[in-house]
């Protein structure tokens, strides 16, 4: 009974997808926590249910994935006291709230977010947990600062980090580290090209520039010297960085198999719900129920009705079933995968870069097709390199 309860007090939107990737769209939905329940497959796409929250940032997806979304059912207490929600809600939550705080003045009733992503925000919860903080949980300082300290060292991806309550409200703010740290144990460094091509634009950070607009290059060259032997023999050393634009010419092969193996999720979908209050958890299901074949995810939010935050933690673990399934490729869609890998290839070699001539040659067989691409791009092709040792550099002799 209460697997039904909660689902119609939260409310739920069946919508219909059509056309485009949408199997695409279902994987992007999964990475971002958008779950979906009751999958069902369609001549055109497919059909689920999901929670109002979750049904207006699928729109982003959907746009991306080139499907159509639109809605067929909306049910659930949500909608039906939809016209009465401020009166309602601002009463309860006036009344629930004042007996909250009433009774307990450290207890977290919400977890505030200051310039985090929305995947940051997943990983930050995923940690707080483990810590023991979420909205409900009882804290204390020492509590925060150990959790502060143990996020911070776990991770590089943060510059400062930190945990402030206020007033029942738990702000975490941060700044991202944006510089990586220099080269340890060298003395300087140089800047090489990392492929052949043309010079179009040199910017340097520091260095000694070897190079001109216009000039040939080839890969592994030295395009920004750290080191230069200055008068009287003496070296001046710096570190090297610098922005080297280039006209680049290389070929890219890639060979896509026209079977696809993937794993389909089925229209078999188990919802089970597990409340954390300041007093312990309550589960409201008696056993989990996990097939072989099926994929479980648990999702934590806090509960939040008609917009009001209560010290309550949902935990939402969800048991999706999945098989094992092929598809054959057609020849177009099969030259398109493969044109996106290649893509791929280029981005993790050069990052961003602009394409301004291609050619393609396809050569198709029983069971695969290869594209084979001669592509004319802009990069930048500068790859800062630890530099020689000096005392591995041979200093010119003094006349006497």
């Amino acid at each position: 009974m209460m697997q039904r309860l909660v689902p119609y007090l939260e409310g739920r939107i069946r919508f219909q997808a059509e056309g485009g990737r949408y199997e695409w769209f279902i994987n992007q939905c999964e990475q971002a926590g958008l779950t979906m329940e009751k999958i069902c497959p369609t001549s055109t796409g497919f059909t689920a249910e999901t929670t109002p929250s979750a049904y207006k940032k699928m729109h982003r997806y959907a746009r991306m994935s080139r499907c159509r979304i639109r809605t067929t059912e909306k049910h659930g207490l949500y909608f039906a006291l939809y016209a009465w929600r401020k009166r309602y809600g601002i009463a309860a939550g006036l009344i629930l709230g004042m007996l909250m705080l009433f009774c307990g003045q450290n207890l977290i009733w919400n977890i505030c977010f200051v310039d985090f992503s929305p995947q940051q925000q997943i990983t930050i919860r995923e940690k707080l947990f483990e810590n023991g903080i979420y909205e409900g949980a009882v804290h204390n300082r020492e509590k925060l600062l150990r959790t502060c300290a143990a996020i911070f060292t776990g991770t590089e991806e943060y510059g400062w980090l930190s945990l402030n309550f206020v007033k029942g409200r738990l702000v975490v703010e941060k700044t991202d580290r944006l510089q990586t740290p220099a080269l340890i144990g060298q003395q300087y460094t140089d800047v090489v090209a990392a492929a052949d091509g043309r010079v179009q634009s040199v910017e340097p950070q520091g260095g000694f520039v070897c190079v001109r607009k216009g000039q040939y290059v080839a890969k592994g060259q030295m395009l920004v010297q750290g080191l230069r032997i200055g008068e009287y023999g003496r070296l001046d050393c710096t570190h090297a960085q610098a922005q080297v634009m280039a006209e680049v010419e290389k070929n890219y092969r890639c060979t896509q198999p026209l079977r696809l193996r993937f794993s389909s999720p089925l229209g078999k979908t188990k919802t089970y719900y597990k409340l954390w209050l300041p007093w312990g958890e309550l589960a409201l299901y008696r056993k989990i129920d996990v097939p072989p074949n099926a994929r479980q995810t648990v999702t934590r939010r806090p509960a939040a009705p008609f917009g009001f935050h209560l010290p309550i933690t949902i935990e939402e673990i969800t048991v999706r079933e999945q098989e094992n399934a092929e598809q054959m490729l057609t020849p177009e869609l099969a030259q398109e995968r493969a044109y996106d890998q290649i893509l791929e290839q280029m981005r993790a070699e050069f990052g961003s870069f602009t394409i301004l001539e291609e050619k393609k040659q396809v050569e198709a067989a029983e069971d695969a097709l290869t594209l084979t691409m001669h592509v004319r791009f802009l990069a930048d092709i500068a790859r800062t390199v630890p530099g020689t040792p000096l005392e591995k550099i041979e200093l010119p002799q003094q006349e006497e």
